[in-house]
């Protein structure tokens, strides 16, 4: 089960890290241990919607642990360095 996800979350394409993976299904132990064998905490990614609101650019794992509320993965991600000031762009 995977309580995060949202079915339109389900029909979207994108290349994700693991670590992106681990934070947009809330594992905060996945994400702990990505992070401490040296996961990439700034990654970026492009979301495209199958159908729906436009494709977002420069999504982060940090943008997707706010997205949730997911306040234990966010404090982990900024203790590891992720950077709050990248923002997630929509196209109109």
């Amino acid at each position: 089960n995977e309580p995060h996800l949202t079915e339109q979350m389900r029909t979207t394409q994108c290349i994700q890290t693991p670590l992106m993976m681990a934070v947009g299904r809330g594992n905060l132990r996945m994400a702990r241990l990505l992070l401490e064998a040296g996961a990439t905490v700034n990654a970026q990614y492009q979301l495209m919607m199958m159908s729906g609101p436009p494709h977002c650019h420069n999504v982060t794992a940090l943008s997707v642990a706010v997205l949730f509320s997911d306040v234990e993965l966010i404090e982990l991600l900024l203790r590891h360095g992720a950077n709050p000031q990248v923002q997630c762009t929509r196209e109109s």
